[in-house]
């Protein structure tokens, strides 16, 4: 995911990522790369130790919402993605199903 694509999702601004993302490279939770075709666009990834954090600030999440999924007798997986993808807003949804890559998922998603 690009620095651009971030700011767009989060709504927020370049110095307020900014400061959160420095805070996140220093511990080595992500790290940055340039862009192979334009190398000012900033590449961002999670290390080994920044998909640990996210998996288990993600867990308990995760458990609740499959659960309420689970309880509702339907298609869980796809309850489930199409849950997720419901909690961004409209005028993003786009963007986000080419982000993801999972058009053939997601766009069974309406």
């Amino acid at each position: 995911m690009t620095v651009a694509q971030l700011l767009e999702i989060l709504r927020i601004t370049k110095q307020s990522l900014g400061r959160v993302l420095k805070e996140l490279i220093d511990k080595g939770f992500v790290f940055q790369k340039e862009g192979e075709e334009d190398r000012r666009q900033r590449l961002l990834y999670l290390t080994d130790a920044g998909k640990d954090l996210h998996r288990r600030l993600m867990a308990p999440q995760i458990a609740r919402i499959r659960k309420a999924i689970t309880e509702t007798n339907g298609d869980g997986g796809h309850a489930y993605r199409a849950l997720l993808f419901h909690l961004i807003g409209d005028e993003n949804r786009d963007a986000v199903r080419g982000w993801m890559g999972r058009t053939s998922v997601l766009g069974q998603i309406k």
